[in-house]
């Protein structure tokens, strides 16, 4: 009797610290999820939205143009924020109006188009930059190069694919 506990005792430690490791591996290299905690990408993230972040883009560089990331800072404080220019791009913001190697993008998704400090700057990107900025242009942290301006391709942690609260607005992003 002795040895059929200890067998079964042995396969839960053995199945619990599997699926701990397969949990760890998932969230530290697939997938994590985020709870919003500002307004800087209002109205299409809210404060208390819950968001996935797809971590395998971090890993293939798959990275493209109005994707909205997470990255860190050098303090390791988590960061969301829209890809506008790409490795290589030179971004200039003129009157309200943002410029990718000279042409004027549209963005829908930004909340108002007002871009304070950064008006009449010109940007140009390194081979390993990304230049992010966020949606609500109004917002009062908008002036801060922690969340507008180039940021190096290894600070990105990965890309925020899904909405997954509130129910009510579910959904990719």
């Amino acid at each position: 009797m002795k040895k059929i506990m200890n067998s079964k005792l042995s396969n839960w430690i053995f199945s619990i610290l599997v699926l701990l490791f397969v949990v760890f591996m998932i969230k530290y290299f697939i997938l994590d999820i985020r709870v919003i905690s500002d307004s800087n990408m209002s109205p299409n993230l809210n404060n208390g939205d819950v968001v996935l972040i797809n971590k395998l883009n971090k890993f293939t560089n798959y990275i493209k143009k109005t994707d909205v990331v997470e990255f860190t800072d050098e303090e390791s404080n988590r960061y969301i924020a829209r890809v506008i220019g790409m490795p290589k791009d030179s971004v200039e913001i003129i009157n309200d109006d943002v410029f990718v190697n000279g042409n004027k993008i549209y963005e829908p998704y930004v909340f108002l188009q007002k871009s304070r400090n950064l008006n009449n700057k010109r940007w140009v990107l390194d081979s390993d930059e990304y230049f992010v900025i966020e949606d609500n242009r109004d917002s009062d942290n908008y002036s801060s190069s922690k969340y507008t301006g180039p940021i190096n391709k290894k600070s990105i942690t990965g890309v925020v694919f899904f909405k997954l609260f509130p129910i009510e607005r579910i959904g990719s992003i």
